[in-house]
């Protein structure tokens, strides 16, 4: 029973989550290293690896297992999340791997995802196995302030593969004390990605109301599948999100460490200076020069999604400085018109 509850809590962590706070570094660049004690009583550690403000599930499993052996359930930990300079874009990238855990857990997806997991084993005491997501508490995610239409990423799996990986997208709102789901969507990833492409998670949604977190998890080994094979390995690199707009999706930079997405790039006709969904608007001030230093445009900005109609701008290269007046920092950048 003890057994079943904690991979049934594993496993359901992969694909929900509650109430959240604004986290960063949507392009996995930047990273931590660190070490998890995985014995009370021997205290030996386990290196591992995380992105900034993302969340490896071995982390969780080797937190686990010190306290899990009191219970009688035996874990083997083992690092799963990898920084890997095979990436899309920048320098680094996040590399997944399906790893056996030992008896008790089997083989398991590596999994990354924008919400904490927390699982207490003194409440599986007892615990009825069919109310298994009551033992599991999430913190995390990305604050959004309309109906968000597709997530993007940004995958590649390897040849050797055996298994399909998994995008799973959750939507929440707050209701009293808690968060219910209004809105989801999966993605199933065939061996067939096995160079970077970028994917759109759709979301289907169970309500009319307007989220407030959106929480994004990547598996590398589908766990609707029949089994998980050691050593499936699935990279993801540059996460980002679309709003519903009328007709056209508005994309927002997914944990982006930059409080502005400008796209597209090059352009033509029309370009969006997007703020990030947890910004305000009127704290920042956008000013566009050309090539030789003239200024070309100075607005305080009054909404999220800004359009710029460029057609008639002379072709080349233009720069931009997005500065905060409340807290005195600034983003400088480059956008080219063809």
């Amino acid at each position: 029973m003890k057994k079943t509850l904690l991979c049934s809590a594993l496993l359901a962590s992969f694909g929900f989550a509650a109430q959240a706070q604004t986290i960063t570094n949507a392009g996995l660049e930047t990273w931590r290293d660190y070490k998890v004690a995985k014995d009370l009583i021997n205290p030996d550690s386990v290196a591992l690896q995380a992105p900034e403000a993302w969340v490896g599930i071995d982390s969780l499993i080797t937190g686990l297992t010190g306290m899990a052996k009191y219970v009688g359930i035996i874990i083997k930990p083992v690092q799963q999340v990898f920084k890997s300079e095979k990436a899309h874009t920048g320098t680094y990238a996040a590399q997944l791997k399906s790893a056996d855990l030992g008896d008790t857990l089997g083989v398991l997806p590596g999994v990354l995802l924008n919400s904490a997991v927390e699982i207490s084993l003194d409440d599986m005491q007892g615990a009825d196995p069919s109310n298994v997501l009551d033992l599991v508490k999430f913190t995390g995610g990305t604050p959004v302030n309309a109906k968000v239409d597709t997530v993007k990423a940004w995958i590649l799996l390897e040849d050797s593969n055996e298994d399909d990986a998994l995008i799973n997208v959750s939507l929440l709102k707050k209701v009293g004390d808690s968060s219910v789901v209004v809105g989801g969507g999966t993605f199933v990833i065939k061996p067939e990605y096995n160079e970077y492409t970028e994917v759109a998670v759709p979301i289907t949604y169970t309500s009319e109301d307007v989220p407030e977190r959106l929480v994004v998890s990547f598996v590398s080994s589908n766990i609707q599948g029949d089994t998980a094979h050691v050593g499936n390995t699935l990279y993801v690199d540059d996460v980002s999100f679309t709003y519903q707009g009328d007709g056209t999706s508005i994309e927002q930079p997914l944990l982006s460490e930059n409080p502005m997405l400008v796209y597209p790039n090059p352009a033509r006709e029309q370009m969006y200076f997007n703020l990030n969904a947890n910004a305000k608007a009127e704290d920042f001030e956008l000013v566009i020069f050309d090539i030789a230093g003239k200024e070309i445009s100075r607005e305080v900005l009054q909404q999220q999604v800004n359009i710029k109609n460029v057609a008639d701008w002379t072709r080349g290269n233009y720069f931009y400085t997005l500065s905060n007046s409340r807290t005195g920092t600034a983003q400088q950048g480059k956008f080219v018109l063809k």
